[in-house]
C-alpha cells in the first residue's frame, strides 16, 4: 500500500521557483519519487494554480497535476471551514 501525500499549491510553485534554488532543487528531487506515493491535491488548490497570471508558468504547473487525485470540496468541508 502506498503512502498518501497531499500537496498544496506551494509545492507546485516551488518546482519552478528560481528565487530559492535549494527549495527548487529539493522539490524536483521529491518529484522524482512521486510514483511511490498516492498523490492528491484539492479542488481549491487546482483553482489557485489556475489563477496564476503568468500563462506559461500556469501551464507548466498544470502539467504537474497529471496523475494526482483531485479532492473535491464538499458542503461539509465549507461548513467546517466557516466554523
Amino acid at each position: 500500500m502506498k503512502l498518501k501525500v497531499y500537496t498544496d499549491t506551494s509545492v507546485f510553485s516551488a518546482y519552478f521557483d528560481d528565487r530559492a534554488a535549494d527549495r527548487k532543487s529539493l522539490t524536483r528531487e521529491f518529484w522524482q519519487t512521486l510514483a511511490a506515493y498516492e498523490c492528491s491535491t484539492s479542488e481549491l488548490g487546482v483553482e489557485e494554480l489556475r489563477q496564476t497570471a503568468d500563462l506559461q508558468l500556469r501551464a507548466q504547473m498544470e502539467t504537474l497535476l497529471a496523475g494526482f487525485q483531485i479532492i473535491p470540496v464538499t458542503d461539509e468541508m465549507r461548513t467546517l471551514a466557516e466554523k
